[in-house]
Parts: structure tokens; C-alpha cells; sequence
């Protein structure tokens, strides 16, 4: 059987759709401990989808979203989907074949925007929506970087907040709109 072949007797993907500091990497683990899911760290296959979409759209001569954000693109023809499908089947079908598990997990941060494309690629795809009251987040944003915020995603939160940890990490908390 090929890894093509093998790809279409798997589940839909399971997604964790959350944010930096809402405990994503222990819910991660705890996933990844079940003899039949896969769930590796940060694959960012919601980003890779978003920008095959453009390619693939390319490829076929279907007309491009124009790299709309994710939560606005259009529904995409079935060609499409089938080719972004198949793209993302060899990655996950080869992580599952190593391991022998059976079903895919995806746990990237920042993969809510994500999920309308997902829901079109993988109509049977279940999603765990993970939070974390905004104190929390901000308590272990600083725990995180006693010495300054950096990584986590949230760069243009720090930068829109310079010198003010607790309110960039309070916007990010809350998914608050970053002021420039």
C-alpha cells in the first residue's frame, strides 16, 4: 500500500486550536500519550494549507484568494482541496506510519483563524478549543520570561506595549486588537 493509499484510511485530523501560555503543550503530551494519536510539536500545518492555497490555486488556473486572511477566504474548489488534501496527507500519513498510530493531531499556536479552511479541507475534522482566563495567561507569560517577553507570538503585542509586559500580555490574553 502507498503512503497515498494509506492517507485515505486515516481520520480527519484532530486540531487544538489555541494560544501561547493556555496549556497546549501538556494537553499535547497527554494527547499524544493515547496509543492511537500523533501529536507532535509545532507543525504549523494550518499556516502550510493557508499558503498552499495560493499555489495550488495557482497550479490549477482557479482564481487566487490574494492572500486574504484565513478567517475570509472563499469556499475552494473541490480541485483544490483535493491537491491540499493530498499535500498534507504525505506529512501526516508519514509521522502516523513511524509511530503506528492511527490519527493525526495538529496542536499550533495560533491556529484559530485557521479553522474555517480547515473545516473545508477536513469536513470531519474535530477541533479541541482550548483557553485560559487572561490572568492566567499573563501570570504565566511572565513566569515564562522573567527577563522580557519574547517568542510566544507576542511580538507586536511587545512592541505595541513597549516597557509594559503586563499590558502586552493582557492584549494578547484577551486577543485584544494591537495599536500600532
Amino acid at each position: 500500500m502507498s503512503l497515498s493509499e494509506a492517507a485515505l484510511d486515516k481520520p480527519d485530523p484532530l486540531f487544538v486550536l489555541c494560544e501561547a501560555r493556555t496549556g497546549s503543550t501538556l494537553l499535547r503530551f497527554l494527547l499524544d500519550a493515547h496509543q492511537d494519536v500523533a501529536c507532535p510539536g509545532e507543525t504549523n500545518i494550518p499556516v502550510l494549507c493557508h499558503e498552499l492555497v495560493n499555489t495550488w490555486s495557482l497550479a490549477t488556473g482557479h482564481p487566487s484568494p490574494d492572500r486574504r486572511p484565513p478567517a475570509e477566504l472563499p469556499l475552494l474548489p473541490g480541485e483544490v482541496l483535493d491537491g491540499l488534501r493530498a499535500s498534507v496527507s504525505l506529512i501526516t500519513s508519514a509521522h502516523l506510519g513511524r509511530l503506528g498510530k492511527t490519527w493525526f493531531c495538529d496542536k499550533s499556536l495560533g491556529s484559530a483563524p485557521y479553522a474555517k479552511l480547515l473545516l473545508q479541507l477536513y469536513p470531519q475534522a474535530k477541533f479541541i478549543c482550548l483557553y485560559r482566563h487572561p490572568m492566567d495567561v499573563i501570570a504565566s507569560g511572565l513566569e515564562a520570561c522573567p527577563w522580557g517577553l519574547i517568542g510566544y507570538g507576542f511580538d507586536s503585542y511587545i512592541a505595541a506595549s513597549p516597557g509594559n509586559s503586563v499590558l502586552a500580555l493582557a492584549h494578547r490574553g484577551a486577543m485584544l486588537p494591537v495599536r500600532a
